[in-house]
């Protein structure tokens, strides 16, 4: 089209931004004398500029080993399910050691902090493992939440940016609040560790609350933990009656500091 076009006026109208690198077509000019314009002007001047390759949320220290030229580089990563994939052109092998080896055929489960030898297709190296988070396989659900921005899986999704929400429209779902989480094996902690809404939205902390926990999600007893939490969106300490083991939480938010009685809650963590 540009290249067609005699005048601006000739061009289709788009939606979409095109930007278009060519020695022959010019900027869109004045008055059809195509003298370019300096804001569709593309800037070719050389630049010298650094950056700095981040690994993801590896920790401190975690290294990465560049493979030789002609070398066939491993991958790796965890998934969704817990479950660690090594990536190669070749056939994979492992080693605890370095001395013992092993195929790789199927993803496995990182149980502990550990360092993996590794070769295929002339490289060899070490993979530093670490487990995945506690809460990675957890489910979560609520008596309600604020559809496309609160979702109940907010609240263990590592993510402190994000939060479940009850919800504000078109209507407000008054107290108490329930919030269910699902650990899929038995757990035990004696604490949980709430967070609220970041960035200085304290609207919807939580004030009194009770917990309860359950084998079969169905049955509840008696509250294992009741108290009332700070307007904060720090990080907070509900200290249970005694240590417990269950597959089942339950948070019940009686009432909040809003007027409105909404929740919300970036994260929430079982502890010793």
């Amino acid at each position: 089209d540009m290249e067609n076009a005699a005048y601006a006026i000739d061009l289709p109208k788009r939606t979409a931004t095109v930007l278009i690198v060519s020695g022959r077509t010019q900027s869109v000019g004045e008055a059809g004398r195509n003298i370019p314009l300096p804001q569709y002007v593309l800037d070719s001047t050389p630049r010298t500029f650094s950056y700095v390759i981040r690994l993801g949320d590896k920790p401190a220290g975690h290294r990465l080993r560049v493979p030789a030229r002609g070398a066939a580089p491993i991958l790796f990563g965890t998934a969704n399910d817990g479950l660690t994939t090594l990536t190669s052109d070749g056939p994979i092998q492992t080693s605890p050691d370095g001395v013992n080896w092993n195929d790789y055929r199927a993803p496995f489960v990182v149980e502990a902090s550990t360092k993996l030898r590794v070769r295929a297709s002339g490289f060899t190296g070490v993979i530093a493992l670490e487990p995945p988070p506690a809460n990675l396989l957890w489910k979560a659900r609520a008596s309600s939440f604020q559809p496309d921005e609160g979702e109940p899986g907010n609240a263990i999704d590592n993510n402190p940016d994000t939060f479940w929400h009850t919800p504000w429209s078109p209507s407000i779902q008054a107290p108490p609040h329930d919030l269910i989480l699902e650990f899929g094996k038995p757990t035990t902690f004696g604490k949980l560790l709430v967070t609220g809404r970041r960035n200085g939205h304290e609207n919807g902390s939580l004030r009194d609350y009770e917990v309860y926990v359950s084998d079969d999600g169905q049955t509840w007893g008696s509250p294992v933990a009741k108290g009332s939490l700070t307007r904060s969106e720090a990080q907070q300490t509900i200290q249970l009656t005694q240590s417990v083991t269950a597959r089942y939480l339950k948070l019940v938010v009686l009432n909040t500091y809003w007027r409105e009685g909404f929740v919300s809650i970036s994260e929430i963590e079982t502890a010793p």
